[in-house]
């Protein structure tokens, strides 16, 4: 009967690849670690959201109240901008790369894939994503693309009515050149988002421009 034996040199090359194998786990388990740790301090703080379990047309299905779903989970996205691309649509990576050289963020951007036309884009602060969400269009290179508000409701299929606009309050006394009073005269068009540098300057007294977000569903004011 023959036997054959694996060379002494064979068992050595064989443990670097041990080796490495045990420093991925360990670096897995560190990092689901990690993350199990920072979820649960996210969620020490959190309010309760009701989720009820039952079935929709004979499937398994979940169901939350309007309030949490529209309103208390929705805080989440605030500072969230969807883009549309009009006229086909580059890589991930080289939107991510063309967006932060293009426009220079004070704080950090998230940009994430929703589909072959659709792109979300989060922000961490207001100061950059109003500085965005105030355009109508922007180019990433060669495709323009389109910015509209995130809602709770969005669906590709269905182009949204909010749209932001400028409005104009012509001669505005002096002393309402404020931005805490302008916002409040024009709650009832829509919410108002900024001034011009003018109106927010002051040096241009004969009218006030503000960027308001309407909804084009709701009816126009005479």
């Amino acid at each position: 009967m023959q036997t054959s034996r694996v060379p002494p040199g064979n068992n050595r090359a064989q443990e670097p690849s041990t080796s490495r194998s045990n420093d991925q786990m360990v670096s897995k388990q560190s990092f689901v670690a990690t993350v199990q740790t920072k979820l649960q301090t996210l969620t020490n703080g959190e309010t309760a959201v009701e989720i009820r379990h039952r079935s929709h047309l004979g499937k398994p299905a979940v169901f939350f109240s309007a309030e949490d779903y529209f309103s208390n989970l929705a805080q989440e996205c605030k500072l969230t901008i969807i883009v549309k691309f009009l006229r086909g649509k580059p890589s991930m990576e080289e939107i991510r790369k063309i967006f932060v050289r293009k426009f220079h963020m004070t704080g950090t951007v998230k940009i994430a894939y929703f589909d072959p036309q659709y792109v979300y884009i989060d922000f961490s602060n207001e100061v950059d994503y109003n500085h965005i969400r105030f355009k109508e269009y922007i180019d990433i290179g060669d495709a323009p693309m389109k910015i509209l508000k995130w809602t709770a409701d969005f669906k590709p299929e269905e182009e949204t009515t909010i749209v932001p606009v400028w409005i104009l309050v012509h001669q505005l006394p002096w002393h309402l050149f404020n931005w805490r009073i302008i916002s409040r005269m024009v709650r009832e068009i829509g919410v108002a988002f900024a001034p011009d540098l003018e109106t927010y300057s002051k040096s241009r007294g004969n009218v006030a421009k503000v960027k308001v977000e309407v909804d084009l569903l709701k009816p126009r004011l005479d």
